[in-house]
C-alpha cells in the first residue's frame, strides 16, 4: 500500500534575481504545504484487491529472481531495478585458447626471413603504459612488439606492451630476451632466420635461438662486454674496411662506414668473411639491410590505410590497430592465393 509522503522544509534565505512575479511565485511554492498521499479510505474494496494481487505477484516474481541470483555463481547485479539472474558460463581452457591461436597462425606460412621490432600506435589519452619513442613518427602511443615476414610484411605474431603488471597470471617479464622467446614460439625448429635491432640483441639470445634451430642477425651496441676492443671504433681503421671474428657457430663483424665510426653485427647465419665487391660491405650487413625494415613498413601501411578514429579510450585505439593489421594481412593472403593459383 502507498505510504504518506513526509517532507521537511528548511527555512533558508533565498535570493532570486529577475522578474518579481517569478520570484514571488517560487517563494510561495517553497512555502506551500506538501499534498498528502491518497488515503486508504478513498480506495474501494475491489480496487484494493486488484492492487494487492498485483503487489503480491510482483513480490513473488522479485523473490524468485533474487533466489535465482543467490543460487548462481555468487555474483550480484548492483544497480537500479530488480536483480538480474547471472548465468554461469564455462570459460575456455588455456589449451583451447592456444589451439585457436595455432589455427590462426596456420593461415599463412612466413618466409625464411622474419623481423622483430616495435610498432607504435599514436595515442595521447589517459593510459598507464603509453610509451615515448622519438624515432617513431607518432612519438607517443601504445607499443606493440611485432614479428613480421620480411618479404611479404605479413604480421605473424605480436604482443602489446602493458607495463609492469601486479603479481598474478598476467605478470610476465618485459626483458628483450623473454619478449623474443614468446614471439618466436610459432616458428621454433623451422630453420628460419630472424633479424632484430640492438635493443634485443645479445650473445645469450643468439645461442638460445640457435638451440631452437633459428639463425640470427642483429646489430650490437658498443657497450656490450662480449665485443673485443679491436672491433670498437678506432681512428686508425680505414673507411670501408671490415674486421671479422668467428667463434663456434657465431660470427662478429665490424664495418667502418666512415672514419672513427663502426657498425658491429652478430650473426649465426654466416660462417665465412664474405664482402661485396661493389659496395665493399660484408654480406652480413647487406642481409641485415634487406630484412630489418619489415615492421616499420607495416607501421607505415597502417598509417596510410588506417580506419582509426580519434578517441581517448585506449581499448578502442588498440581495437583500431588490430583492424588495421587484419586488413593488411587479409590483403596479403588474397594476393598470395591468386598469384600462386591455389
Amino acid at each position: 500500500m502507498k505510504q504518506k509522503v513526509v517532507t521537511e522544509i528548511l527555512e533558508f534565505p533565498v535570493r532570486i534575481s529577475g522578474n518579481d512575479n517569478l520570484r514571488d511565485g517560487l517563494l510561495d511554492f517553497l512555502k506551500e504545504e506538501p499534498k498528502e498521499s491518497i488515503d486508504d479510505s478513498d480506495i474501494s474494496d475491489e480496487e484494493e484487491e486488484i492492487v494487492q494481487s498485483e503487489h503480491d505477484s510482483d513480490s513473488e516474481q522479485s523473490a524468485n529472481e533474487t533466489e535465482e541470483a543467490h543460487t548462481s555463481s555468487g555474483n550480484f547485479f548492483l544497480g537500479r531495478g530488480k536483480p538480474k539472474v547471472i548465468k554461469k558460463t564455462s570459460s575456455a581452457s588455456k589449451s583451447e585458447v592456444n589451439q585457436q591461436d595455432d589455427e590462426s597462425l596456420k593461415c599463412y606460412n612466413v618466409s625464411e626471413y622474419v623481423t622483430i621490432d616495435e610498432m607504435l600506435h599514436s595515442f595521447r589519452g589517459r593510459c598507464s603504459f603509453v610509451q615515448y619513442i622519438p624515432s617513431k613518427p607518432a612519438k607517443y602511443g601504445i607499443k606493440i612488439f611485432t614479428m613480421c615476414d620480411a618479404k611479404s610484411f605479413y604480421t605473424s605474431n605480436f604482443e602489446v606492451y602493458c607495463g609492469q603488471q601486479p603479481n598474478g597470471i598476467y605478470k610476465v617479464s618485459n626483458s628483450p630476451i623473454d619478449i623474443v622467446k614468446r614471439l618466436i614460439t610459432p616458428i621454433e625448429n623451422s630453420g628460419r632466420n630472424q633479424t632484430t635491432d640492438n635493443w634485443y640483441s645479445s650473445l645469450t639470445l643468439a645461442k638460445y635461438l640457435l638451440e631452437k634451430k633459428i639463425t640470427f642477425i642483429e646489430t650490437l651496441r658498443k657497450n656490450k662486454r662480449e665485443i673485443p676492443p679491436e672491433f670498437l671504433p678506432n681512428k686508425n681503421r680505414q673507411p670501408q674496411s671490415s674486421l671479422f671474428g668467428f667463434q663456434q657457430d657465431t660470427a662478429l663483424v665490424s664495418y667502418v662506414p666512415r672514419k672513427n665510426k663502426a657498425v658491429i653485427l652478430l650473426s649465426t647465419m654466416y660462417d665465412l668473411p664474405e664482402v661485396d665487391e661493389e659496395s665493399h660491405k660484408p654480406e652480413i650487413i647487406l642481409s641485415y639491410n634487406q630484412t630489418k625494415g619489415a615492421v616499420d613498413t607495416v607501421d607505415k601501411m597502417c598509417a596510410a590505410y588506417s580506419i582509426s578514429r580519434v578517441t581517448r579510450r585506449w581499448p578502442l585505439a588498440l581495437f583500431f590497430t588490430l583492424l588495421n593489421i587484419a586488413g593488411i594481412n587479409s590483403q596479403i593472403l588474397y594476393f598470395t592465393k591468386h598469384s600462386t593459383g591455389n
